[in-house]
């Protein structure tokens, strides 16, 4: 077995150096991102109104992001439609790329839903708010907390807490290095946190961003 291995890779060494190299050239990353055109995609058939029928077309068009490799980075610097982003304009400080998909994960589904909100008010029609959740979008680096992106903050010194307004208000009703114990959700398990609010130029805070995210009943 041993000199049948030997003897295959004596005979195809060339191959298995440039399979390893091309593999090594695609798979390398960079601390770069690439922002590319995505596409268009037609709405019509997601967005269906009882009694109307659209006429012509309303599109979405889309960006997509990639992680820079060796044949990204070379097509992107002779394409003028992709541009070409260092790492540290993407990410902010101390996020990692998981933290980052999280978080825009997260802004994404918040600005759906806004819009939801946007567009039934402006229309005049019923909206009934029957979710409304808190995620941690983002822990700056420095603050006394275990929290994490991703966490559903549910309530603080057993508080229940439903908008950012209410978290501000029991943040400014105590005082510097005051410990702050939060219940929280992430992956459907409860875990209990800690946040100490800080002296951020004289204004007490505690070293995270918020995103707010609604679920609506909607008539109709």
């Amino acid at each position: 077995m041993k000199k049948t291995i030997q003897k295959f890779l004596k005979e195809n060494y060339k191959f298995i150096i440039i399979l390893f190299s091309i593999l090594l050239i695609f798979t390398i990353r960079f601390p770069y991102y690439i922002d590319a055109p995505g596409g268009i995609t037609d709405m019509r058939e997601k967005i269906i109104i009882d009694g109307y029928e659209s006429k012509g077309s309303f599109n979405l068009a889309y960006v997509k992001e990639y992680n820079a490799t060796i044949p990204t980075l070379l097509f992107a610097l002779v394409n003028p439609d992709f541009k070409i982003l260092k790492k540290e304009d993407v990410l902010l400080d101390s996020e990692t790329s998981k933290s980052y998909l999280l978080r825009d994960k997260i802004l994404m589904n918040e600005s759906i839903s806004n819009a939801i909100s946007v567009a039934y008010r402006y229309a005049n029609k019923d909206i009934k708010v029957i979710s409304n959740k808190l995620y941690v979008t983002y822990v700056v680096e420095g603050s006394k907390t275990n929290l994490k992106t991703g966490d559903e903050i549910l309530s603080i010194n057993n508080k229940t807490v439903s908008s950012k307004d209410e978290i501000s208000e029991i943040v400014e009703s105590l005082n510097f290095n005051d410990k702050l114990d939060i219940k929280v959700k992430n992956d459907d398990k409860e875990y209990s946190r800690y946040a100490y609010i800080m002296d951020n130029e004289k204004e007490k805070k505690i070293g995270i961003l918020i995103s707010n995210v609604k679920e609506y009943d909607t008539y109709p």
